[in-house]
């Protein structure tokens, strides 16, 4: 279950990457003004003159800390083998991909076999397509990394002068320089996506016992009112809302009670 749980959001993450250029095809986007309400979002405070001038030392060290060309290969770690090869990649379990080509409005549960060749019907090409998806996001991303590395070089020199002092970057530039630290640079990220992190925390118990606690916590919404549907509504307050958010009130009654058919209608 859990590795259809996992299949299913990384196919979900591959096809929002590929859905990007396409509404770009469509409409141009203004990444300048993009990036400028990002910036006037979340601003940063400038760096103190004592922070700007450690910012070399900070920089000298993220050559070696993040060396060209790392967050491209953790990626071709991250991609390779079984995940690219349409032979070997397993995909979405024959009754998810069945589910899916039926749009998921029919609930089917067949024995492995028969969901095949119910595939082999409706979608026989399901899995090459799920290949060719995979490998469409992995170019696309490593597109992505390749702009971001020196973007990312350069914050992460901004955040360690603004962490550290003089004396502490030295150090830290010391240890980049040996062998060691060399090597670290070079495999940090390569060890941080190391299947085997995600493998031994999943196949533990003490994962599952803690993640169904969490579940089964007490629920803080409980010691509140629920939301109001529109019914609870008086007329005054539905006339009131109306007038507030600008919306008719059978928009409002069909967005209150999640009736999204009904909402169409109403626009």
């Amino acid at each position: 279950m859990m590795k259809r749980l996992l299949l299913a959001a990384t196919a979900a993450w591959a096809l929002a990457g590929l859905a990007a250029p396409a509404a770009a095809q469509e409409e141009e986007i203004d990444t300048v003004a993009m990036a400028a309400e990002y910036a006037s979002e979340f601003q940063v405070e400038p760096l103190t003159p004592e922070q700007a001038a450690r910012l070399p030392l900070a920089r000298d060290i993220l050559t070696r800390a993040l060396p060209e060309g790392s967050l491209l290969e953790a990626l071709a770690v991250y991609f390779e083998g079984a995940y690219l090869d349409p032979a070997t990649f397993e995909g979405a379990a024959p009754n998810d991909a069945l589910a899916q080509s039926l749009n998921w409005l029919i609930a089917i549960e067949l024995e492995p076999r028969k969901a095949e060749m119910a595939l082999a019907i409706i979608d026989p090409v399901y899995r090459e397509r799920e290949v060719a998806l995979n490998r469409a996001s992995f170019e696309a991303t490593r597109t992505r990394m390749a702009a971001l590395e020196p973007l990312m070089r350069e914050a992460l020199a901004e955040v360690y002068a603004i962490y550290y002092d003089e004396a502490q970057l030295r150090d830290i530039a010391a240890f980049f320089a040996t062998p060691t630290g060399g090597l670290f640079a070079r495999q940090q990220l390569e060890v941080a996506s190391n299947g085997r992190l995600s493998t031994r925390i999943f196949a533990s118990p003490i994962y599952w016992e803690a993640t169904m606690a969490s579940y089964m916590a007490a629920d803080p919404a409980e010691n509140f009112p629920e939301r109001r549907h529109f019914a609870d509504l008086t007329a005054a307050e539905r006339e009131r809302l109306a007038a507030l958010t600008g919306q008719s009130l059978g928009a409002l009654e069909a967005a209150m009670n999640n009736d999204w058919q009904a909402l169409e209608g109403a626009e």
